[in-house]
């Protein structure tokens, strides 16, 4: 009677192991603008596209944007369980977002120095932009080195975001005529874990 028991934990086991999982994914996404209403835009980054303001109490997006504001979906933000945090890392040197000199911070309950509680801290120079004086005026450029770090909205798995520029076009060197409110930005996820390199 052993060798049927045997038999069947080995299935069992086998069956356990073989479930598949999602593939680590990177991805770009170029002048990504809010309405014209002023309101925010909400953005997958396990789908790499927008979703719809109509689906803005659900956990099917992950960052939203206003104006130079990143929300994560989570506490006060939004239903799901997102949290986040803006590291100063290369994006290329984050293999792993669980790091051990890493405190992820939940919208609502994350003190900022200026600004509401956020994950993503809203001042300039606290979250993942610094203003920069041109002639005729001040622009928004992301701050080198630095790279938001962030739980899904649904729970599961773990993504790394790299803001590339925040005007259209995405301009290398924006002027006081370059239009603001777009953003572009790098993004890898893994869908079921948190590392963002793929097993040798």
């Amino acid at each position: 009677m052993l060798r049927p028991l045997l038999l069947t934990l080995a299935v069992v086991a086998a069956g356990c192991t073989s479930t598949p999982t999602e593939p680590i994914t990177t991805g770009s996404q170029s002048d990504l603008a809010a309405p014209a209403d002023g309101g925010p835009v909400f953005f997958s980054l396990r789908t790499g596209e927008k979703v719809s303001a109509a689906d803005s109490a659900t956990t099917a997006w992950d960052l939203a944007f206003r104006g130079t504001e990143v929300r994560i979906n989570g506490g006060s933000s939004g239903p799901g369980a997102g949290i986040g945090v803006v590291v100063a890392l290369n994006y290329l040197d984050v293999d792993d977002a669980l790091l051990d000199s890493v405190a992820y911070r939940r919208d609502g309950e994350a003190p900022c120095p200026s600004g509401p509680a956020r994950s993503v801290c809203t001042g300039a120079g606290h979250g993942w932009f610094e203003t920069q004086a041109v002639a005729g005026g001040t622009v928004v450029v992301p701050i080198p080195g630095r790279t938001l770090l962030l739980r899904l909205g649904d729970g599961q798995g773990f993504g790394k975001v790299q803001f590339i520029s925040y005007y259209r076009g995405a301009p290398t060197v924006p002027t006081a005529a370059s239009v603001p409110g777009y953003y572009t930005f790098d993004y890898t996820i893994d869908p079921d874990g948190t590392a963002f390199v793929e097993d040798d």
